[in-house]
């Protein structure tokens, strides 16, 4: 390698002999008719029906979140890296899949969907319709996007980087068609809002005068009086069974990360602009202001893509645990593959 070369040039030196490029006809073929189907319309999260009235002021206004919130962010996914890594390599995390304009990020995907929370506060699991049903409706969402009757459930009462506490619950549903249904229903009610400028007709928010941000900040007009039906989710609730000995797993597993110093890597950027890291790592990030958010078809070709590679069978879009420390952070993987 001359004195000249560029050591990042993909045509020269190690990357020459290590890298191949080569055109993918065949899922070329594929993807094509997907793409050209596509509508470009910005699909609606699961997440975001699990409250849909402050997913409307969400899309209204962004707010800067506090230090000790995307803290407790930032400690959410190294917990959920943590979990991965445990379900063993090659398994699909942050798996995306859409249906009908509706899309659901599950954050793990074996023979049942997973859904791991964090929690600062203890839980009522033999109550856990009422203690957090918000729980129980995202899970019951996911199992309706992919037409499965049961789902897994683990809960970690954290603080910080460690674990106090987990439980992990199976739950199972009467009618996955049901659960569609209503998620369907939700996400009608949510768009038709966004059109018209108006929450109305959405349920009352599940947070307010219980730490809403929104309602913190006065940028939302609720009042507290919306109404609201009972959950078809909640009340089609077939069982719930915790598995004390998957719990019992997690605590004595966590007792080795606890002393774990963190990495130093903390993703596979750092490694390709590695100044750019130093600088973030050691300037303080300017403050953040209250901005609008862009326009929901502000990128409508990469909606479009987006919508192409995540229409296709469960678990084809997704993320793979890192096999080592560092960096910390999940591989996007399609169809197995890492990809970009």
């Amino acid at each position: 390698m001359g004195p000249d070369t560029d050591p990042l040039d993909p045509a020269a030196g190690e990357w020459a002999r290590a890298v191949r490029v080569e055109e993918d006809t065949l899922l070329e073929g594929e993807l094509a008719p997907r793409l050209q189907a596509a509508s470009g319309r910005r699909p609606i999260s699961v997440t975001d029906l699990t409250n849909p009235r402050a997913a409307y002021w969400r899309r209204q206004t962004q707010l800067p979140k506090p230090p000790s919130v995307q803290a407790r962010l930032d400690a959410g996914v190294r917990w959920h890296l943590w979990l991965g890594a445990q379900l063993g390599p090659g398994t699909s995390l942050e798996v995306r899949v859409r249906r009908e304009g509706i899309i659901g990020q599950i954050d793990a995907l074996t023979e049942v969907p997973i859904e791991l929370k964090t929690t600062s506060g203890p839980i009522a699991i033999d109550d856990l319709a009422r203690a957090r049903p918000d729980y129980v409706e995202q899970l019951g969402m996911y199992c309706g996007l992919l037409g499965r009757a049961a789902g897994r459930l683990s809960v970690l009462l954290t603080r910080g980087d460690q674990l106090v506490d987990a439980h992990v619950v199976d739950l199972s549903f009467h009618d996955p068609a049901v659960l569609w249904a209503e998620t369907r229903r939700r996400a009608q009610a949510l768009r038709t809002a966004w059109e018209e400028g108006r929450p109305t007709d959405l349920p009352r928010c599940a947070w307010f005068d219980r730490g809403c941000e929104f309602q913190r900040e006065q940028v939302c007009s609720c009042t507290g009086s919306e109404g609201g039906e009972p959950s078809p989710i909640l009340t089609g609730l077939a069982g719930v069974v915790e598995d004390h000995e998957a719990g019992e797993r997690w605590r004595v597993t966590a007792q080795v990360r606890e002393g774990r110093p963190p990495p130093v890597v903390e993703r596979f950027r750092d490694l390709l602009y590695p100044r750019r890291a130093y600088f973030e790592r050691t300037r303080p990030p300017a403050p953040e202001g209250r901005a609008d958010l862009p326009h929901a078809g502000s990128d409508p070709i990469r909606n479009r893509l987006s919508e192409a590679l995540e229409s296709g069978a469960p678990g084809e879009l997704a993320r793979h645990a890192p096999r080592t420390e560092e960096p910390e952070e999940a591989v996007p993987v399609y169809r197995g593959r890492p990809y970009l």
